[in-house]
């Protein structure tokens, strides 16, 4: 019985209920419209983001990369550069974290993408980060260049002494030239004098005389031939350095390549909105439960 009493009551106070937000639909409509507009501008503005992106090509040092690019990867994300970057105040620290650098597969490119909704702060940073890296890798380079140039000075200073030891042997080469016309004309002198008379040659001392004459001639040559030989052997050796020279100056000139920026920092067109209509429709339900509230509580401390 109890029950049947009761149902009547429930239904009067539900009909209520609904007649009470059909009458106060314009404010609880009017709550949930303001709060999609306002999710929406907020959304608009907080949650816009544009892609920064570029390119940079790692330079080269006898063909192989000055340094790898996943080792200049690493040392982004290892927050390497940060120190040197907040000197300046158009570097940002977060956007430098929001970085996403890939390498292509066998590539010596670094692409750099930032994802932000301050789009001019990225690129700045971005910038920034470009001539930081082209800046060390420019260091690497000249260091192997002013080790190239320092083999080339000590390569000629080689050379320059071999050069004064093959005139020291050409002097030497002349006197022993002297020396062996000389004992050549004794040779002949000797020979000449009464050729015929070989008892009066050996009793005179001639003959021995001739023997070391003779003696003296050869072991003069043979000397003329060691220093003639070490003279081609030290020429020899200049050729192989002046070869080295001239490799080295070829990598000074063709074997280096520098660091480049293929793509500059540049801010995409598209802009996209993450969550903006997810946003939109949350507020929205918030708004009408919010304004549905709003009216029962009004009602309530009427009553």
């Amino acid at each position: 019985m109890d029950n049947f009493q009761l149902l009547p009551k429930k239904e009067s106070e539900l009909k209520h209920y609904l007649k009470l937000i059909s009458q106060k639909n314009k404010i609880i409509f009017g709550l949930a419209v303001g709060a999609m507009i306002v999710a929406g501008g907020l959304s608009s503005q907080l949650s816009t983001s544009s892609k920064v992106e570029a390119v940079f090509q790692v330079g080269t040092i006898d063909g192989a990369a000055i340094e790898s690019p996943q080792a200049i990867i690493e040392k982004v994300r290892a927050n390497i550069y940060i120190s040197q970057l907040q000197a300046s105040s158009r570097v940002d620290d977060t956007e430098l974290r929001k970085m996403r650098l890939t390498n292509p597969p066998a590539t010596n490119l670094i692409k750099i993408e930032i994802n932000s909704t301050q789009p001019d702060r990225a690129k700045d940073t971005l910038q920034a980060l470009l001539v930081l890296m082209g800046k060390d890798l420019e260091k690497r380079i000249n260091a192997k260049k002013e080790s190239w140039r320092t083999e080339i000075a000590f390569l000629e200073d080689d050379i320059k002494l071999m050069n004064e030891a093959i005139k020291r042997l050409d002097g030497e080469i002349q006197l022993l030239e002297g020396e062996r016309k000389s004992f050549e004309q004794k040779e002949r002198i000797i020979e000449n004098s009464n050729p015929y008379d070989q008892v009066s040659q050996r009793l005179s001392g001639s003959v021995f005389m001739l023997l070391d004459t003779r003696e003296k001639i050869d072991r003069i040559r043979e000397d003329m031939q060691e220093l003639q030989g070490g003279k081609e052997r030290m020429s020899s050796s200049i050729l192989s350095l002046q070869r080295q020279i001239s490799l080295f100056r070829d990598k000074l000139s063709n074997n280096v390549e520098s660091p480049l920026v293929l793509k500059d920092p540049v801010v995409s067109q598209t802009s996209k909105q993450p969550g903006m209509l997810m946003n939109t429709v949350v507020a929205g339900i918030l708004g009408l439960v919010a304004g549905t509230t709003l009216v029962f509580a009004r009602e309530w401390w009427k009553a």
